[in-house]
């Protein structure tokens, strides 16, 4: 909000710092000065006014009061008219003889309107404002328009309480009721827009009439007023409002209509309940400046609930060690008082352990509705005394080491592995759209109806979205899923992995990449020594599954470890989960059971030196009945090889039906017969190995994996 430096002088008789110490004095205290500009003969302040205190400071006489207390000056009136801030005039006593009853307000609904005063004027004569006000109001750049619109304008600008005024003779029958409006009224305010209002915004209409008929609509209550009561030339008794209205209601009404003025602003953010009758005397005061012959005549204040000021006790021991400096008695009762709040002392008694410190009963006045206890106190203390003004100091004390949360270890150690090996790391929703186990009561939408039980989808939705822009997509994530147990809802953790490359040469070529992956993984997290993980394939038909979790029969293989507890799933995805996504290409996919891995993996690992005698390589290739596994394979070679087999790789498979296919010569293979080639690696760790050697082990090889009906190629 902007403001005019000559007219916050107005409110001190002493003279303000000057405009540029103003604002850093604020800037340092309050709130932060954005600009600084000069104006003619005035300096103009745009001040960033905080959310929780634009009740009290979106106003001259709040932001002059805030000064009042930084700077240590006294606050006056700004008018010059009044003995006081708010004069209160002898003629305006409540139920005097002269209160007549011209005008009845009626209020539908308590929460509507907490409180509701208004005057009716008479005697009055529509004309031009004082220049003094006309320059306040530019300042403001407020149009002047007339004596009576312009002082409501002012005293909104000058206290933060919204003033509209009516003319009472358009007024029909001299009633009004507060309600909420109905869905399709309609009302054209003093702009001239036309507005179409729902079940639940605020009105004021100017007359009863039998059930189901409504009254004329005449105002948005705290937005802005209808044109069919506005003050113009021929006006001669006025009603001047200053309400309470519900600020929620305001707020969803300025958020439907996309229509917020500066009264609504304020009702928003709330204002002292207790000031509307004040705030009519001064506007009262200031209209007898041009009319001097207006005559109070009624008085209406309508206030159901009065807000009384409440109290808080406040340690002033408790202040020196929030704020990490001593303050004594006398200072915190000082800056309590220049805030305005009321102070009841009760000392310690001499020779008691906190003999320096204090109780206090802070009474809060209503103007400050963001006090709420002690802390926001002391708050207010420190921020007065200035922060800069508390000396630095390093906090004392031990820090106790936190357990070790072992899942966020393992959680960045597998980050870190599959970031290694250029996978990329995704983040997805919990919820998906397609049916699943679990089914959200109340889903926000179609498309998050569903607690997903798999990773799959969110991994292949972000391949079909990247596949346009590279060939080659690796992606992971970890997360949890969600499934039915007896009783109530499981839920897990696990590390999903998918592999695309458009550009595969082999259809298994993803499925053992991954794999590979997925060993050094193990590897790293130190689970996977040989004799712990296995591949144990499973050659069902595709099983009824929902929410793209399902694998072609032939190409995927349960993760185990020690041949008996179920680390995961590695395979290739179906054709039509990729194809109701649009991915052309295969997926190799895998998911890990998270859980398991924090629980079996070891972070210290046992150094083992490379050997420096050369490796010997040899390949070798057979042909077994399709119902042959790799795992049977490998155990009949392992069986005879001895310690110098350090290491065998499967790199091909060909079969003649079903399967990943590489290679030619599909014809060749008898029915039912499939093939594997292995990669045989041979190393000492104590000498040079020699031909002769190796070849004494693969004629060992070869004579057990004949022995088994398999035929060596």
């Amino acid at each position: 909000m902007k403001f005019s430096y000559n007219w916050l002088q107005a409110y001190f008789t002493k003279k303000l710092p000057e405009p540029n110490k103003l604002a850093e004095i604020l800037t340092m205290h309050s709130f932060e000065v954005e600009e600084v500009l000069k104006k003619g003969k005035d300096w103009i302040f745009d001040i960033d006014i905080l959310p929780n205190r634009a009740h009290d400071c979106l106003s001259y006489s709040g932001l002059a009061r805030e000064v009042a207390a930084l700077i240590n000056y006294k606050q006056t009136s700004p008018h010059k008219g009044s003995s006081t801030r708010f004069a209160r005039l002898a003629e305006t006593s409540r139920g005097g003889p002269q209160n007549k009853k011209l005008l009845d307000v009626k209020i539908q609904g308590k929460s509507l309107v907490p409180r509701y005063a208004a005057y009716v004027i008479e005697g009055v004569s529509v004309k031009q404002s004082p220049n003094w006000m006309k320059e306040r109001l530019a300042s403001m750049e407020q149009k002047a328009i007339s004596n009576i619109v312009d002082i409501t304008n002012y005293i909104m600008w000058d206290t933060g309480q919204p003033l509209h005024a009516f003319d009472f003779d358009k007024i029909k029958g001299g009633r009004m009721t507060i309600r909420e409006s109905k869905n399709g009224e309609k009302l054209e305010t003093l702009d001239g827009e036309i507005h179409s209002l729902s079940n639940s915004d605020i009105i004021i209409e100017d007359r009863d009439l039998p059930a189901g008929e409504a009254g004329r609509i005449i105002d948005l209550a705290g937005i802005k007023g209808g044109g069919n009561t506005q003050i113009d030339k021929r006006s001669k008794i006025v009603v001047l409002q200053a309400a309470i209205f519900d600020p929620v209601r305001i707020r969803k009404t300025t958020q439907r209509l996309s229509f917020r003025t500066d009264a609504a602003t304020r009702y928003i953010h709330g204002f002292d309940p207790n000031i509307p009758p004040n705030v009519l005397d001064y506007a009262f005061s200031l209209l007898k400046e041009t009319n001097p012959d207006a005559k109070l005549v009624q008085v209406i204040d309508i206030y159901p609930n009065p807000v009384i000021p409440k109290t808080i006790s406040l340690d002033t021991n408790y202040v020196s060690s929030l704020l990490g400096v001593r303050l004594s008695n006398d200072k915190i009762e000082q800056i309590l008082k220049r805030l305005g709040f009321k102070l009841q002392v009760s000392r310690r008694k001499r020779g008691s352990p906190q003999a320096a410190g204090s109780k206090v009963r802070v009474t809060i006045p209503t103007f400050r509705l963001d006090i709420e206890n002690q802390e926001d106190i002391i708050e207010e203390i420190g921020r007065v005394f200035g922060y800069e003004n508390i000396p630095a100091k390093a906090p004392t004390g031990t820090l106790s080491r936190p357990n070790r949360n072992y899942k966020v270890f393992w959680r960045q150690k597998v980050r870190n592995m599959l970031s290694g090996f250029g996978f990329n790391e995704i983040y997805s929703y919990s919820l998906v759209p397609f049916r699943q186990p679990l089914e959200l009561q109340n889903p926000i939408s179609e498309e998050f109806k569903y607690l997903r039980s798999n990773l799959t989808y969110n991994m292949l939705k972000s391949i079909s979205l990247n596949q346009k822009f590279f060939d080659t997509v690796r992606v992971f994530e970890i997360g949890k899923v969600f499934g039915r147990r007896s009783g109530g809802v499981q839920e897990k953790e696990v590390c999903g992995m998918a592999i695309y490359d458009k550009n595969a040469k082999s259809k298994s070529d993803g499925f053992y990449l991954l794999k590979g992956y997925i060993d050094e993984l193990l590897e790293g997290l130190g689970i996977a020594a040989s004799s712990r993980v296995s591949y144990k394939s499973f050659e069902k038909e595709k099983e009824e599954t929902t929410g793209g979790d399902s694998y072609y029969p032939g190409r995927r293989a349960h993760i185990l470890l020690d041949d008996k507890k179920d680390l995961g799933i590695l395979g290739e995805s179906f054709f039509e989960d990729l194809s109701k996504l649009d991915i052309r290409g295969e997926v190799y996919k895998a998911e890990l059971d998270f859980d398991m891995i924090v629980k079996e993996a070891e972070e210290e690992h046992e150094y083992e030196k490379p050997s420096k005698y050369p490796e010997v390589a040899r390949d070798i290739s057979l042909l077994v009945p399709r119902d042959v596994m790799v795992a049977d394979v490998l155990n009949a070679i392992n069986s005879v090889s001895g310690p110098i087999l350090r290491d065998i790789d499967l790199f091909d498979i060909f079969s003649a039906q079903g399967g990943p296919v590489s290679g030619g010569g599909i014809g060749a293979f008898p029915e039912g017969m499939k093939s594997f080639a292995f990669h045989l690696l041979f190393q000492s760790d104590k000498r040079t190995l020699i031909s002769e050697e190796i070849d004494d082990i693969m004629k060992r090889i070869v004579k057990t994996l004949q022995d088994n009906l398999w035929e060596v190629r």
